[in-house]
């Protein structure tokens, strides 16, 4: 598939994500997370962060940069960064998981559950 194709396909999923794929996917969403085993103090980066379903389950003083291809799933997830509840800092970047824009050390662990 080319990258329009995926995009647009996300882009009509981001309305249904949560409810489907959110219940669905919850209990292995959870262990992903807890073998992540994410520190305080500790940077990670999250390819495909999508709707933001993954950052309450973030450490508390922990900081993490979800990475997704699709802007509206990406605006999905900004109210759950904006409202102030997550326990890590979390910020959202749009770009190609495959063409990520940081250096190589960045982050001291990456996860990208659910990406094909």
């Amino acid at each position: 598939m080319d990258a329009a194709t995926v995009q647009a396909a996300y882009s009509r999923w981001s309305r249904f994500y949560d409810g489907t794929f959110g219940l669905l996917l919850a209990g292995a969403r959870r262990r992903a997370f807890a073998i992540l085993d994410l520190q305080s103090g500790e940077s990670a980066i999250e390819v495909g962060v999508g709707t933001g379903l993954s950052l309450p389950l973030m450490p508390a003083g922990s900081r993490v940069v979800g990475v997704d291809f699709s802007r509206p799933m990406l605006e999905k997830a900004l109210p759950r960064v904006r409202r102030g509840t997550l326990a890590c800092r979390a910020a959202l970047v749009e770009a190609d998981g495959a063409r990520l824009p940081f250096a190589d050390g960045t982050f001291d662990a990456a996860i990208a559950p659910f990406v094909v």
